[in-house]
């Protein structure tokens, strides 16, 4: 215990040890290339066109090459485009989180969109 001149007796805590820097070394990192930066994206985000490009094959094959319609009823059938986009969409949110696919909230919510 140590005593204070002008005051009671203190406990001073034991000092931490601090680490001081002379010298600090500056390192400079270089911007990675163009090309391994879109290499990078499209390794990361390939799903994302491979779900796009199913849904509108899958409508093409599915809608545009069985029926031959025009006037009202092709709107009707342009209209039914929606069902293929949505199919895709909720792939890609799916697929980008993963916590999504075990929350039954998000599946309900996703099937009553769908």
């Amino acid at each position: 215990m140590l005593t204070d001149r002008d005051g009671p007796a203190r406990i001073h805590q034991p000092l931490r040890r601090v680490v001081v820097c002379i010298t600090v070394t500056r390192m400079d990192v270089p911007p990675k290339p163009r090309y391994q930066r879109l290499t990078r994206v499209v390794r990361k985000w390939w799903p994302v066109p491979v779900f796009l490009a199913g849904s509108v094959l899958a409508q093409q094959v599915l809608l545009t090459s069985r029926y031959d319609v025009g006037g009202h009823a092709a709107e009707h059938l342009g209209s039914a485009s929606a069902p293929f986009m949505a199919a895709a969409v909720l792939a890609i949110v799916f697929w980008a989180t993963p916590g999504a696919r075990r929350q039954v909230e998000v599946l309900a919510a996703a099937g009553l969109w769908f």
